[in-house]
């Protein structure tokens, strides 16, 4: 998958984003396809677990937005699951 956030940043561009706060593959693969670049599924203060992670980044993988997962906590384990998961970007 081609990194096209961080490509437009390379460039100089900005990017264009929103957030998941819902476990729903249906509202991420609708938001996927509005045209943002991104979308941040957060899975530090919502109700969103890795489960639900995964679903939402599968419901994501047709649509040209990247999902970046924001963890709970700066650990090693949920990190490396994220990833894992083939997840492009973790903040």
């Amino acid at each position: 998958m081609k990194n096209i956030v961080k490509q437009k940043l390379i460039d100089g561009g900005c990017s264009i984003g929103s957030w998941i706060t819902l476990a729903s593959p249906s509202v991420a693969e609708i938001m996927g396809g509005a045209g943002f670049d991104w979308l941040g599924i957060d899975a530090e203060h919502g109700a969103i677990g890795l489960e639900s992670v995964q679903m939402l980044m599968q419901a994501m993988a047709a649509t040209p937005a990247m999902p970046i997962v924001r963890v709970a906590w700066n650990d090693r384990v949920p990190i490396k699951r994220v990833l894992d998961m083939g997840a492009p970007g973790i903040m």
